[in-house]
């Protein structure tokens, strides 16, 4: 399940679009395997897109979904989708042309960004904060725990033994999840915008603090105690944010991809960036 990896043409000081496909709805967020990404396309559900030819992404088949797709993660042969108000889906998506719903759990608040870990998924929940479902069974999936935030819960990221939610409107809330069934806020940190994506690194959490100041990172090498070592102004609204290797990439709204170099986290630097079409 593990994306594909940077190709040796990649120049991060010069990133270039190489091939594109129009989805029926706004694209919203994207999981890989193999060739094959997982798309949520907010109302149009979520479609299935082959990238085995990058310069000719093609949409193999879609699911439409009761609600607002907005997260998605994959796990074996399913993909698990935060779909607002219609909770937690499961999608089997064994068939690439006809993925299908599988299961479904309603959650209090409105579902959002997931985060998949052994037969657990994690539901970042809106004004419900974080939800433990278990879909060890993806027909039947059921909540086991829950943990409310103070903002809204909109992203998830977990690394061993705990869960990093991004709480926008208070910032990083760190989740013990080491017993499931009572996970516990365990530290937290906030951040000078309305934090809006988490992703999680070794020893570090790299925040995209939208209407912020940019890039935020926070180490987490005491889960109790996370503290802001570094951060990189950038422009636009910072919505979005991704880690492979020594670089962070920042989606920026209607200033497209931002490459941050991460090599010092305490020092994070722009190396290049791209406009984008769309937001």
């Amino acid at each position: 399940m593990e994306p594909p990896g940077i190709p040796e043409r990649f120049n991060p000081q010069n990133p270039q679009i190489v091939g594109s496909v129009d989805t029926p709805g706004l694209a919203r967020d994207v999981a890989l395997s193999g060739n094959l990404a997982c798309v949520t396309d907010e109302t149009s559900g979520l479609q299935m897109i082959d990238f085995a030819v990058p310069e000719n992404p093609r949409i193999l088949g879609s699911v439409d979904t009761p609600g607002n797709a907005w997260g998605v993660a994959l796990s074996g042969e399913h993909a698990f989708v935060g779909d607002g108000s219609s909770g937690l889906l499961t999608i089997d998506i064994t068939n690439p042309q006809h993925p299908q719903v599988a299961g479904r759990v309603d959650t209090p608040g409105s579902a959002a960004g997931v985060a998949i870990s052994g037969t657990l998924a994690y539901v970042a929940d809106a004004t419900s904060g974080l939800q433990v479902v278990d879909v060890a069974a993806p027909e039947r999936p059921r909540i086991i725990g829950s943990v409310d935030t103070p903002g809204l819960a909109i992203e998830v990221a977990v690394s061993g033994t705990y869960a990093y939610v991004a709480d926008a409107g208070s910032g990083l809330r760190v989740i013990d999840i080491e017993d499931p069934q009572h996970p516990h806020v365990v530290g937290s940190l906030d951040t000078p915008g309305f934090f809006g994506s988490v992703a999680v690194s070794g020893l570090h959490a790299y925040v995209a603090d939208r209407e912020g100041d940019g890039l935020q990172v926070i180490d987490i090498a005491s889960p109790s105690n996370p503290r802001l070592v570094g951060s990189l102004y950038t422009p636009g609204i910072a919505t979005e944010v991704a880690v492979s290797g020594d670089f962070a990439y920042m989606a920026s709204y209607e200033c497209g991809i931002q490459v941050i170099d991460i090599t010092n986290p305490e020092a994070p630097r722009m190396v290049g960036g791209m406009d984008a079409p769309g937001t």
